[in-house]
C-alpha cells in the first residue's frame, strides 16, 4: 500500500490541496487509520463566520478521549482565517492532529505561500489517463485479472476518477475475476468514441470478424448503430490527422499540431502507423457509402454496418 510522502514529521500541520479528491481523501483517512482512538472533528470554514469559534474549536479538548484529528477544510475561502493560519499551525500537537483540506489553490497567493512555508503541503491533481490505467491494474492485482488493453478499454469509458473505476471494477468482479473486454462492453457505459477504437484497432490487425464481434455486442447492449457510425467517422478522420504529423515525433507534438488530445494521439500512435494514407481515405469513403446506403435505401440498418465493416477490413488489407 502507498505511505504518504517521505519527510513528513509527526509535529508538522499536514496540508492537502488539489483536483484529485479521491486521492485526498485517502491520504487523510491514512492519518484517522494512525490515530485509532482519537476523536475526528471536520470543520469547514465555509459554514463558521466566526473566527473565533474555530479558533476555540481546534484548540478544544474531547471529553470521550485524550487525542483528537481536526480536519479544518476550506481556509482559503474565509478571509480572516486566512490572516490566522500560523496560530492554527501553533496548536498541532501529538494529542491534537491538525489537517488542512483544500480544493483547488491559487500558487500565486500570500495564503498559498504561507501554506507552503509552515504545513508539509501535498498537492493532488487528477490522474492522467496512462496513470490510471495504471490504477485500474495496481487494484485488480490482488482481486483479479485484467490485462493492458482491457484496461485502456475501461479507462476509456468509465474515465479517470479512481472512485467510478473503483466501483466499476467491483461490479465487473461481481460478473468474473477475470476481467475481459467482452465483459466491459457489456457491463458498463460506453463511450461511442472508444468504441470505434476497439472496432479500428481489430480491423487494422485484419480481424473484421471481431470488429463484427464487438458491433454485435455494442448493440446488443442497446448502443445505436448510428452512434456506432458517427464514432468511427470521427476515429477514422483522427487517424488520418495523426498520420499525417507521424514526422513531428512525440504524441504531444502531433496532438499539439492536429489539434487533438495527447491520450487520444498517444492511443491511436500504433493504429495510426500501421495504415498509410490510401488505406485511411479508403476507410473513409468506405464509411461514407454505408452512410449513403443507411440513409438512401430500405437495407436493414445492422446488415449495412456489418458490411460496412467487413469492407473496412478489406480496405485496409488491400
Amino acid at each position: 500500500m502507498p505511505t504518504l510522502p517521505e519527510g513528513i514529521m509527526k509535529a508538522m500541520v499536514q496540508a492537502f490541496f488539489g483536483t484529485n479528491s479521491f486521492a485526498i481523501k485517502r491520504d487523510i483517512g491514512r492519518i484517522r487509520a494512525d490515530h485509532p482512538d482519537a476523536e475526528v472533528e471536520i470543520i469547514d470554514a465555509q459554514e463558521v463566520e466566526d473566527v473565533s469559534e474555530i479558533i476555540q474549536r481546534v484548540a478544544g479538548q474531547s471529553l470521550f478521549s485524550s487525542n483528537r484529528v481536526v480536519i479544518l477544510k476550506n481556509i482559503s475561502k474565509h478571509t480572516k482565517l486566512r490572516e490566522r493560519l500560523e496560530e492554527i499551525v501553533a496548536l498541532n500537537s501529538d494529542q491534537a492532529v491538525v489537517v488542512i483540506q483544500e480544493s483547488l489553490l491559487d500558487k500565486r497567493t500570500s495564503y498559498y505561500k504561507q501554506l507552503k512555508k509552515h504545513t508539509q503541503l501535498t498537492e493532488h491533481t487528477d490522474l492522467s489517463e496512462d496513470g490510471a490505467v495504471e490504477f485500474v491494474k495496481n487494484y485488480m492485482s490482488e482481486l483479479g485479472s485484467i490485462d493492458q488493453r482491457t484496461a485502456v478499454l475501461l479507462v476509456s469509458r468509465v474515465g479517470i476518477d479512481q472512485q467510478l473505476l473503483m466501483n466499476e471494477l467491483d461490479k465487473l468482479l461481481l460478473h468474473n475475476k477475470s476481467v475481459t473486454e467482452e465483459s466491459v462492453l457489456q457491463l458498463t457505459e460506453s463511450n461511442p468514441k472508444d468504441t470505434a477504437f476497439m472496432l479500428t484497432d481489430a480491423l487494422a490487425e485484419g480481424d473484421s470478424k471481431k470488429a463484427v464481434q464487438i458491433y454485435q455486442n455494442l448493440r446488443g447492449a442497446n448502443e445505436e448503430a448510428q452512434k456506432i457510425l458517427g464514432a468511427l467517422n470521427w476515429q477514422y478522420f483522427t487517424l488520418l490527422k495523426i498520420h499525417a504529423n507521424l514526422a513531428l515525433g512525440t504524441p504531444q507534438a502531433i496532438a499539439s499540431s492536429a489539434g487533438l488530445h495527447p491520450f487520444v494521439v498517444q492511443k491511436n500512435m500504433r493504429v495510426a502507423k500501421k495504415l498509410n494514407k490510401n488505406q485511411l481515405k479508403n476507410c473513409i469513403e468506405t464509411l461514407v457509402r454505408t452512410e449513403r446506403r443507411i440513409k438512401t435505401t430500405q437495407t436493414d440498418i445492422d446488415q449495412a454496418m456489418e458490411t460496412g465493416l467487413l469492407q473496412l477490413g478489406a480496405a485496409v488489407r488491400n
